[in-house]
């Protein structure tokens, strides 16, 4: 939250169109509303002779002043509130266990129409420059066109879809309003972390003599360069073929204390034919974890390091699925929620990035060519970049 101070003109106008809304300016007091722009709901009556018109004069005036001044300091007030507090206003119904709020309500807030795409099954929000789809049972959501997953599937219910209301506050709101997200420190120092190392050779395809922590420490090189060359401090967790253990990597991060955690890995399945990029983030407390569930209900209650920093993990972490899809034509994988021991430890916001199945021969043989490893690395950036200029934004209110 901003020191308490004097409040800029324009934050005092950006939170009146929020919280008044552009279109009706309706006012909110104690769960009632009335139209701000519209007459007071006043019986008009003629003073009798020009005494009663005097002292009818000097009676409304003080009220319309008393209006004015409590309007001022809602604005403040709001202007002030923390996101966690505007976005618990969510008129919440509980579902199978979980708290859920209408999509449409969503939508509301951030200025987003709603439309149906396939009736009561897909619905879209949309407005100039967001498009928001949700579809019913599914448990990830488009955003942008990028997929995003979700805690808890999507339910139909009473005309309309309902989502998690931890997914509206925890995942939608900072990746579409990062401002509103408590303070953080300027964008100077990243930490990249190429996975595995030495005797753990990672993810491997023995087809084609491909070994993880090859290609993770190629990316980390090539990426630290052009991080470097953009301004950024650049730190790495192993600069050769040796082994560091996951304690001696969170040991790092707090020696170093980066501003961002880059963790690079590549991935492999058993389907051969499964491909494509995906970007991990640390799981907000008490949420579920993509792709499986945890079964250990401890890990659900506890915070880690890793949750200090929820709502700008969300944010990185969407930029980053972004600009790997968008430089490297991959299959979206999605952004995904998980608590890796990396993720865990560090007290930074983080990422780890799964950059291409090397059991998918072609994706395999793709990741091979340097060429492709480049535009990873340069997609890396480009994401750390949009970072750092929107924590700027965020820090001049």
């Amino acid at each position: 939250m901003p020191a308490c101070g004097r409040l800029p003109r324009r934050l005092l106008l950006q939170a009146a169109d929020e919280s008044l809304g552009v279109a009706n300016r309706r006012l909110h007091v104690g769960g009632q509303s009335a139209d701000v722009g519209s007459e007071l709901a006043i019986e008009h009556r003629q003073p009798r002779d020009d005494r009663q018109r005097g002292r009818l004069v000097v009676m409304f005036r003080p009220l319309r002043s008393l209006l004015r001044f409590a309007l001022f300091i809602s604005l403040v007030v709001l202007a002030l509130a923390p996101a966690s507090r505007a976005a618990s206003a969510y008129e919440a119904v509980r579902l199978f266990g979980v708290d859920y709020v209408d999509v449409r309500d969503v939508g509301r807030r951030h200025g987003l129409a709603p439309q149906w795409i396939t009736a009561r099954d897909t619905l879209r929000l949309r407005s100039t420059w967001t498009t928001l789809e949700f579809t019913v049972r599914r448990v990830e959501a488009r955003l942008n066109g990028v997929t995003v997953f979700l805690s808890e599937p999507v339910v139909a219910r009473l005309g309309s879809l309902y989502i998690a209301r931890n997914d509206a506050e925890r995942l939608f709101a900072p990746i579409l309003v990062p401002r509103l997200g408590p303070r953080i420190s300027p964008l100077r120092t990243v930490m990249i972390d190429p996975g595995h190392g030495g005797r753990d050779p990672g993810n491997q395809n023995l087809r084609l003599r491909l070994h993880e922590k090859t290609f993770t420490l190629d990316i980390a090189r090539r990426l630290s360069g052009l991080l470097t060359a953009a301004g950024f401090r650049v730190v790495m967790t192993r600069t050769r073929d040796r082994y560091v253990s996951l304690e001696e990597r969170a040991a790092l991060a707090d020696r170093h204390r980066p501003d961002l955690f880059i963790s690079l890995h590549f991935n492999a399945f058993s389907d051969r034919t499964v491909s494509g990029v995906e970007t991990f983030v640390m799981t907000p407390l008490r949420d579920r974890s993509t792709p499986q569930r945890e079964r250990d209900l401890e890990m659900l209650r506890t915070r880690f390091p890793g949750n200090a920093h929820d709502h700008w993990n969300a944010v990185i972490g969407y930029q980053m699925q972004r600009a790997l899809v968008m430089g490297t034509h991959a299959e979206d994988r999605g952004l995904k929620r998980f608590r890796f021991s990396v993720l865990r430890s560090v007290s930074c916001p983080a990422v780890l990035v799964e950059a291409g199945f090397l059991s998918n021969d072609t994706e395999g043989r793709r990741v091979a060519d340097p060429a492709h490893r480049q535009r990873i690395a340069e997609a890396i950036a480009t994401a750390v970049k949009a970072h750092r200029t929107t924590r700027q934004a965020a820090s001049r209110g």
